[in-house]
């Protein structure tokens, strides 16, 4: 069955007995903002599993372990914090 491969165990989750984590189960992102400030800088946010939707990809459950710890990541809004948090980047062009 092809959904298999988009499964990951069952594990432990405070609250709710068991959870069994796939794409369209169960909250996909968390966000907190920081508006009252107006420093949306100081968002952060948590992916139940990583960025890629490819099991085989090594960012396909790289989120997990700090989604279930409740440890977020910065999400920088602001050009210089982008340019500060960004790691690589990736052009798309469409195809001539």
């Amino acid at each position: 069955m092809i959904g298999l491969q988009f499964s990951i165990a069952e594990f432990p989750q405070n609250g709710t007995g068991g959870l069994a984590a796939t794409v369209n189960v169960g909250a996909a992102v968390s966000i907190e903002t920081d508006r009252g400030s107006r420093r949306l800088d100081r968002t952060q946010h948590g992916i139940t599993l990583g960025e890629s939707g490819i099991p085989s990809n090594p960012h396909w459950k790289d989120q997990l372990a700090d989604w279930r710890a409740v440890t977020p990541h910065v999400f920088p809004f602001s050009e210089a914090a982008i340019a500060t948090a960004t790691k690589d980047t990736m052009m798309l062009e469409p195809k001539k």
